[in-house]
């Protein structure tokens, strides 16, 4: 059987934070479960969150109306993304598990149906309900 692998992204400033305590003990308890765990500390790394041309390697598509999307598609089914994306897709690639963890954090739902699904009486109840307890889960938790 194949190890399993999980990917930590880690993205907190310090290392004697609480945030660096949970990321080591998850690393410990992936670890004792058999997994390969790879961590990508976002601070250690000078993450940019931009997005720009530095991200493709070679010459642009359409240099005069720079499109990141179709740029970036471009890219990477010519293998061109640069050295820092195509390592973490990579990681991405190999995992099982990814574990996303930070001092702050932004969450997307999507839901797979109907606004009308979602109200108050429709099929899956209000969707205030759940988000409502993510809110609180995440503002207790700082």
């Amino acid at each position: 059987m194949a190890q399993k692998t999980a990917l930590i992204v880690y993205a907190h400033q310090s290392p004697a934070s609480f945030n660096a305590a949970a990321r080591d003990v998850a690393v410990q308890a992936l670890t004792k479960q058999g997994y390969k765990v790879l961590v990508s500390d976002l601070y250690a790394m000078n993450f940019k969150a931009s997005a720009t041309a530095e991200d493709i390697k070679g010459d642009l598509k359409n240099p005069e109306h720079f499109i990141y999307n179709n740029e970036m598609m471009v890219a990477w089914q010519d293998g061109r993304l640069s050295d820092d994306i195509a390592e973490e897709q990579h990681k991405l690639e190999q995992a099982e598990l990814v574990i996303f963890q930070a001092k702050k954090a932004i969450l997307s739902f999507t839901t797979g149906g109907t606004e009308s699904m979602f109200k108050p009486d429709g099929v899956h109840g209000d969707i205030n309900v759940p988000l409502c307890v993510q809110h609180s889960t995440l503002h207790f938790l700082g």
